[in-house]
This record gives structure tokens, sequence and C-alpha cells, in this order.
């Protein structure tokens, strides 16, 4: 009985000699699928998947080399073991990359790819579940292995579930995956038939053909970005043109939803914000006073992407500022505001409004409405 370790070396080493046969590939689970990937800008991942409409694919493999095609024998995927060919749907010739640049999308990874030594390190189903077993399978022995994840996950942790654990099934004599289930089975892949090939020519698993870069893919990208924007420049030019010239400044109703509040009781100063969607409202109070109101200062990424307008007046015992995100308030709006705000006392002209920077502190704009205003 084999132990864990020489199984999952052969995971990473794959077949030993070169084999062929027809899978067939499921995911009949409502969950969905997530693919993470961090890269430049502009560059594009190369994903591999083996769910495909009629659920059955050619796989040829030796070693690390693969080539993958179509029931009907069109091709899908070639690997030397140096370089990768993708052939996708949308476009006339395959992608080629690097083989440890391909993403894996869905279940069965195992039978098409051979695993990086580190992944076992680092992937998600790391954790032997029980013995390798000894089992039949296409009518050829082979080893059963089962992994779990090193921890629960925290959605299982959540929901007070297992998490599923991932079943891999071995050939002995080829050391070459056969299946793999998922979630009890509603996930997985599996060779319906299984064939030992004579040793095959490098030319199986290359393309001689003509194919696209990763900077070429990269390049077409850009050009792509580049004129859905003159597109819709051309687009925004035709509007003005032919519908609307001008911005068009409307008054529109809003509804603020309170967020926090800081208050000091003994002297009835309050800071409050309220929100609506990506919009912010601050309310400020403090006993009357002589002093500049002063604000912190205003990052560098902050201040172009949140423009603020702010309103100053005085009333009764308390001097008020108002400050509102990507837009500006009409007097009826002020106006409607101070009645909910101080209903018995009319404002009067508010002190100054200055804002702390690197150098110093400058004065800075602010309205500053009157009764009746």
């Amino acid at each position: 009985m084999p132990d864990h370790l020489e199984v999952l070396v052969s995971l990473c080493l794959g077949p030993r000699v070169p084999v062929s046969g027809t899978i067939r590939t499921w995911r009949d689970i409502e969950e969905g699928m997530h693919f993470y990937y961090g890269s430049y800008f502009g560059e594009q991942p190369l994903v591999l998947s083996l769910l495909t409409p009629d659920e059955h694919l050619r796989v040829t493999r030796s070693g690390a080399k693969v080539r993958i095609d179509t029931a009907a024998g069109a091709p899908v995927f070639r690997s030397d073991g140096h370089s990768a060919w993708h052939f996708r749907n949308d476009r006339s010739d395959p992608r080629v990359t690097a083989p440890d640049r391909v993403q894996f999308l869905g279940p069965g990874r195992e039978l098409a790819l051979s695993s990086e030594e580190d992944r076992w390190a680092t992937q998600r189903w790391i954790r032997p579940v029980g013995p390798v077993e000894e089992i039949e399978f296409l009518g050829r022995p082979c080893w059963e292995l089962k992994l779990a994840p090193p921890r629960p996950s925290p959605r299982s942790r959540m929901l007070g579930e297992p998490d599923s654990v991932r079943t891999i099934r071995l050939d002995v004599q080829t050391r070459a995956v056969v299946a793999q289930y998922d979630h009890s089975g509603a996930s997985g892949a599996e060779f319906e038939s299984f064939h030992i090939d004579e040793e095959l020519p490098d030319a199986v698993f290359t393309w001689q053909g003509k194919a696209v870069t990763d900077e070429e893919e990269m390049a077409f990208h850009e050009r792509k970005a580049g004129d859905g924007r003159r597109l819709a420049h051309e687009a925004n030019d035709w509007f003005r043109s032919n519908v609307l010239q001008d911005d068009v400044n409307l008054p529109v109703f809003k509804n603020f939803s309170l967020e926090f509040t800081h208050v000091d009781e003994k002297t009835g100063e309050v800071n409050a914000g309220l929100s609506c969607y990506s919009d912010c409202l601050t309310v400020r109070r403090r006993p009357r006073s002589n002093s500049p109101w002063t604000l912190p200062p205003m990052r560098d990424d902050y201040a172009g992407a949140h423009e603020e307008s702010h309103y100053v007046w005085s009333a009764g015992a308390f001097d008020w500022m108002l400050s509102v995100t990507r837009g500006e308030l009409n007097a009826s709006s002020i106006a409607h505001l101070q009645r909910l705000l101080h209903s018995s006392e009319q404002p009067e002209p508010g002190p100054p409004l200055e804002r702390m920077h690197p150098g110093g502190i400058v004065a800075i704009s602010a309205i500053s409405p009157r009764a009746g205003s």
C-alpha cells in the first residue's frame, strides 16, 4: 500500500508513460465558481476549463505534455512542457504562453495538467483523509486518495457543515490521474475510456501554426479598450451636437441616513455624518465663537474625486457648518435643513473657514447663508 507522499509526487510528475482517452466533466451544483488572478494592467490570463457543452473531451498525456481535443477532433489545448497553446472560440489563432501561466477553472485539473510541487504546499486540498485505498476503475488497479482543506473554511464554519472532500483516483501502472470528484460527486471529471499509448512524437503536443503571444494579446486588449474609449467619446460628442449641448444642473432629492454621531454633552458640540449611497453630508455644531472653523488636511488622492461644498452660519448659541460631497445645495435645501436643526432661531453670517496644510493654514471658501436666503 503506498503512502500519501508517493501519490502526491505522482500528481506532480504526471503519467510516466503516454496515455490517452475520453473524459467526461460535470458540475451539478448551484454555487458559483470563483477565479482569483492578479497581473499587470492589460495582461490577460489564459484560463483553461474542461467544462464543455457536450461534456466530453479527448485527452492525451505523457509526463508534463498534454493534448486536449473536442470529441469531434477540434483542438482545445496543447503543451509540450515548455510552451502552452490555448484555442479559443472567439479567436481564430490560439494563445501561446508558458505552462506555469495557465490558470485552470472548474473540475478535472489533475486529469489534464501536472501540478507544481509547491502547489500542494499552498493549495486548498492538502490534508489526507484516511489511508490510500486500492480500488478498481475501468477494469484497472487504482489508488484512491481523499484530501481535505488544512482547516475548516469560513463558509463551513458559518453554516456548521463539514468541508467537501476531494477524491482522486490514480492508475497504478501509469501513475495517471483517471478520476477526480468534489462535493460528494456533484462536481468532477473522469476517464470513460483509457489507453496506454506507444511513445508519441513531440509534434503531437505542439502547434506549428500561427499563435498569439502574451505581448500581442496584451496589445490586442489595449487596442480594444482604446477603441471602446474612442466610441464612447464619439457617442458623447454626437449627443452634445444633436440632443443636449451643455451639462445639466438640476436639484435632486436624496434621503440621507445617519451613519455616525460624536457628541460632547458638556458643550453641546456635535459632529454627525449622513450618507446616501456614495454621497456624504456632514453636520457640525459648536458653541458660538469668533474663531474660524478649521478642517484637517485633505489627502491628495481624495481631493479630486471627492470635492466638498461647505456652508457656515451661526444661530442662537451655536455655530454650524455643513459639508456635502459631489455637489452643491441650493438656497431652499439649506433653508429646509436650517429649519430642521434650529426652527426657532434665525441664521446669521458664520465665522470663516480654513484648512490645515503642510505649509500652514489656508483660508477656503464657504457659503454663509442668511435668514430668508
